[in-house]
């Protein structure tokens, strides 16, 4: 009975622990750059977290989950964010250049005073009420 599967089982039960109506289990756990991406790798939902000032650079961000997340000032340059959930990202002073965006949605995306030269944003979702740099 017990086994790895009884122990991810316990450990997944403990990070969803019941929180108040305002706070995200993105919000309770304090984010690193390490965090961050084995977060993205489990599949983990970051939507909300605060990431702000994060030196996410040349991270493999791919079909990561950041709806609403703040990722003011965070350094992404030339990170992997292919299929990436940023729809109402909060994305102001970010360094987004040489980013992997394609495919991302980025709708409504507050990306004032981003840097994004040389990002590669074919197939990028830019509709809605995008702030650009």
């Amino acid at each position: 009975m017990g086994g790895a599967g009884a122990e991810r089982g316990a450990a997944r039960r403990v990070t969803q622990r019941s929180m108040a109506p305002d706070e995200t289990r993105a919000h309770a756990v304090p984010w690193s750059r390490d965090a961050v991406e084995a977060g993205v790798r489990r599949g983990e939902d970051l939507a909300g977290a605060a990431l702000a000032g994060l030196d996410l650079s040349w991270t493999e961000l791919r079909e990561a989950r950041l709806a609403g997340a703040d990722l003011s000032g965070a350094n992404l340059f030339e990170a992997d964010l292919r299929d990436a959930d940023l729809h109402a990202a909060k994305l102001v002073g970010a360094d987004l250049a040489r980013a992997d965006l394609r495919g991302a949605d980025l709708s409504e995306a507050d990306l004032s005073g981003a840097s994004l030269g040389g990002a590669r944003l074919e197939g990028a979702r830019l509709e809605g009420p995008v702030r650009e740099a």
